[in-house]
C-alpha cells in the first residue's frame, strides 16, 4: 500500500479494517505500507487494520508523481532485491487506501491461474500504477532501476508500462474484469472487483454492505488522491 497519507487517504482507513474482516485475499495478506509521511503514520491509525504482519517504509517526500514511480523503483528494483521486500512472496498487490476491493472471488481465481504473471487496468494505453497485481519475481530489476518516462517526464504509468515490457510481451496477463477508466485514470465499473471512488470514503467502515448504497459507476472527479 503506497500513500503520501493525504486527508483523502486517511479517512479510507475505516474501510480497510471491514475489507480485512470479510475479504479472504485481503486477511491473508501482510501489509507494506510505503509512505513519505515519516513519523506522521501512529500506531492509533493502523491498529484498526489488524496486520498479521506489517512493515512500513519510507521514502523522501517527493512530487505527486514521483512518489508514485519511487515506489516501484524502490520495491522492484536493486534495493527492493537486496532488502528481499517479496522474497516471501508469490504475489504484490499495489494500491492506494482510496482503491478498495469490492470483491476478490475473481481476483484469487485469477492469481490461481499458473499462466497468468500480472492483473493490470489500463490508463489510457498504459499501465495503471494505482491498482495493479503481479508476481514479483517475473518483473526484472534492471528494468525498474534503469526505465525512465523521457526527458522532464515523470508519468508514473509510463514509467511503469516500461518496467512490465517484458510481461506485456509474453502476454502473461489479464485486464481487470469489468474495469472502466474516468478522469485521472481511477477506475471504476459496476462490475469491477476494484474501485477508485473518492466518494466511497462517506461509506466507510461498511463500504460493502448493501445498506452502504455506494455506487461503482462514475461521476465526475475534481480531486487527487
Amino acid at each position: 500500500m503506497t500513500t503520501h497519507w493525504s486527508t483523502i487517504h486517511r479517512q479510507f482507513m475505516p474501510c480497510w479494517e471491514t475489507a480485512r474482516q470479510q475479504l479472504t485475499l485481503v486477511r491473508n495478506a501482510d501489509l507494506i505500507l510505503y509512505t513519505s509521511a515519516s513519523g506522521n503514520v501512529g500506531s492509533k491509525d493502523l491498529e484498526q487494520l489488524h496486520f498479521t504482519n506489517f512493515i512500513e517504509k519510507h521514502y523522501k517526500a517527493a512530487k505527486y508523481e514521483e512518489g508514485a514511480i519511487q515506489a516501484v523503483v524502490d520495491a522492484f528494483g536493486s534495493k527492493g532485491h537486496q532488502e528481499k521486500w517479496f522474497d516471501r512472496y508469490d504475489w504484490v498487490v499495489r494500491l492506494n487506501p482510496d482503491v478498495l476491493i469490492m470483491d476478490d472471488s475473481w481476483l484469487l481465481e485469477t492469481m490461481g491461474n499458473s499462466s497468468v504473471d500480472a492483473i493490470f487496468v489500463d490508463c489510457n494505453g498504459t499501465i495503471n500504477t494505482d491498482f495493479f497485481v503481479v508476481r514479483p519475481q517475473v518483473i526484472q530489476t534492471n528494468l525498474a532501476d534503469t526505465c525512465t518516462s523521457g526527458s522532464g517526464d515523470t508519468n508514473a504509468e509510463t514509467h511503469f508500462t516500461c518496467v512490465v515490457s517484458t510481461i506485456i510481451s509474453s502476454g502473461r496477463y489479464v485486464w481487470v474484469k469489468g474495469a472502466q477508466n474516468i478522469g485521472g485514470c481511477r477506475v471504476v465499473g459496476a462490475e469491477s472487483p476494484v474501485v477508485h471512488e473518492h466518494g466511497f470514503r462517506k461509506c466507510c467502515p461498511d463500504y460493502l454492505s448493501a445498506q452502504a448504497n455506494c455506487s461503482r459507476v462514475p461521476v465526475k472527479h475534481s480531486e487527487k488522491a
